[in-house]
């Protein structure tokens, strides 16, 4: 899967890809009127891995309803980061993949970045995520 896949899959879940260029900040998800748009600042992303983890990231916030204020209290911004984060794997690594790239011989992080066209940190967080769930 490769950031084009990404982005596909953003606007055909109807949500706004905003460019912009604001200092120190990577992206951000906003919601209102139960639209959603996600703000992407490409001169503070360093390399196209990065892209991929920041967009699915705020993909997450924006499917799974989890965006909040900047100055909410540290168990919703927890709360609504590891909802992000795990619709992200969800829908960008399903387990269904990483069975069959373990059926393909893979077993460790790089071998299945590299099988699945996917950034290694990206498979990582996925295995933590699936892990919580009792799923590997």
């Amino acid at each position: 899967m490769n950031i084009d896949n990404v982005y596909e899959k953003i606007q055909d879940a109807g949500i706004k890809v905003i460019h912009f260029g604001l200092p120190n900040i990577k992206s951000v998800s906003v919601e209102s009127d139960k639209k959603y748009g996600i703000f992407i600042n490409h001169k503070e992303i360093e390399s196209s891995d990065e892209e991929f983890i920041v967009v699915t990231h705020e993909y997450g916030h924006c499917v799974t309803g989890s965006t909040h204020p900047p100055h909410s209290p540290l168990d919703i911004i927890s709360k609504h980061e590891y909802r992000a984060d795990r619709k992200a794997v969800l829908d960008f690594l399903p387990i269904d993949k990483i069975e069959g790239a373990i059926e393909n011989g893979c077993r460790f992080a790089y071998e299945f970045s590299e099988y699945l066209d996917i950034p290694e940190q990206f498979v990582i967080k996925a295995f933590q995520h699936y892990s919580a769930m009792n799923l590997i």
